[in-house]
């Protein structure tokens, strides 16, 4: 009879702790997203603020072009491609 009672407090108990840490858990999680919206400045919206041209790169030399083959698959099994450096 013991053990059914150790084994059945025990359950209470674990079920106690889990919602004491789910209940500490969200409670942060509010205080946290409460004083974060305190502390939130009026900043200008993204959607707000004009749109700015593209940069485009300083250095011509490190764009990399985009090279496109057709390939007939009646004619070739397989195609091996080597990265280059």
């Amino acid at each position: 009879m013991n053990h059914i009672t150790s084994a059945f407090f025990g359950f209470i108990f674990t079920l106690i702790l889990f919602f004491l840490c789910l209940f500490c858990v969200i409670g942060f999680k509010l205080v946290v997203s409460y004083l974060k919206s305190l502390i939130k400045t009026d900043k200008p919206s993204p959607k707000r603020q004009k749109a700015t041209a593209p940069k485009k790169p300083t250095n011509p030399k490190n764009t990399q072009t985009s090279k496109s083959i057709e390939i007939n698959p009646d004619e070739i099994d397989r195609i091996y491609v080597r990265k280059s450096s």
